[in-house]
This record gives C-alpha cells, sequence and structure tokens, in this order.
C-alpha cells in the first residue's frame, strides 16, 4: 500500500508540475506581449519628448528674440505719440508675460515628461526582469514533470519486477 502511495504521489507531483508549466507558458507570454507594447509606448515617448523639446527650444528663441526687438519699434512710436506708445508698451508686456508663463508651462511639461518615461523604463526592466525568472521557474516545472514522471515509471517497473520475483 506504501508503495501505491509513493507512485500515486510522484504522479500528482509530476501533474502539478505540467501544470506549472503551462499555466506559465500563457502568463509568460501574455507578459511578453506586454513589454512589447510597453517598448511601443517608451518609444513614442521618447520621440514625443523630443518634439516637446525641440518646441521648447523653439519657443524659447523666439521669446528671446520678441524682447530684443520689442522695445525698438516702441521707441520710435514714444517719440512720435508718447500714449499710444505708453498703451503698446503695456500691451507688450503682457504679451511678453504670457509668452514667459507659456515657456514656464512648457518646461514643467518636459519635466513631467521626462519622469514619466524615467518610470516606464524602470517598469520595462523589472518587467523584463520578471519575465526571465518566470522562463526560469517554467524550466524549472519542465525538468521537474520530467524527473517525477521517470520516478513513477521507474519505481513502478522496480516494484512490479521484485514482486514478479518473489512469486516465482
Amino acid at each position: 500500500m506504501g508503495k501505491m502511495l509513493v507512485i500515486c504521489a510522484a504522479i500528482l507531483l509530476a501533474l502539478a508540475s505540467t501544470t506549472g508549466y503551462l499555466v506559465l507558458t500563457r502568463l509568460i507570454d501574455s507578459g511578453e506581449q506586454e513589454i512589447a507594447l510597453g517598448q511601443k509606448q517608451l518609444d513614442r515617448g521618447h520621440h514625443e519628448l523630443q518634439e516637446g523639446q525641440t518646441q521648447l527650444s523653439k519657443g524659447k528663441r523666439e521669446m528671446g528674440t520678441v524682447k530684443k526687438v520689442n522695445n525698438l519699434p516702441l521707441l520710435g512710436l514714444a517719440i512720435v505719440n508718447l500714449p499710444a506708445a505708453a498703451v503698446a508698451y503695456v500691451e507688450a508686456k503682457q504679451k511678453i508675460a504670457e509668452g514667459d508663463k507659456q515657456i514656464a508651462e512648457g518646461e514643467l511639461s518636459v519635466k513631467v515628461g521626462k519622469e514619466r518615461l524615467s518610470a516606464g523604463e524602470l517598469r520595462l526592466s523589472q518587467g523584463e526582469k520578471e519575465l526571465q525568472r518566470a522562463k526560469y521557474l517554467r524550466s524549472a516545472c519542465a525538468v521537474a514533470a520530467v524527473l517525477f514522471t521517470l520516478l513513477a515509471l521507474g519505481l513502478s517497473f522496480y516494484w512490479h519486477r521484485k514482486k514478479r520475483a518473489t512469486k516465482k
């Protein structure tokens, strides 16, 4: 009776290992798809961040030019018509302040984008490591299934021969 329990236990362990192998295979397949999708999103994020940085530097250059050029027409207008120059000066200052505000918002957006990109790279790296562990575990389950199956078969044949030899 004890021999039968050992063989049954080996068979159950082989089945459990096979089930673990199959479950891990499904998880690995879905994990690889998620990592591929994450890599695409990360690449798109790098591209969008690059575009944002380009737009920000272009905006900064334009603001620098506007600040330099904006004072020249006001000087000529101030000579001709002082009240109109004062109104134009106030409007120009408001537009410059608005431009500075947009540049600050752009810098913040780029900073947030960099942080999100770094977090995405970290998650992708962790996912790849987890996938590697799952592949290792799947291999271990496959080896265990084979070993437990061989153990069950080996013990069955050995004990069956021994039983036959004792009957003769």
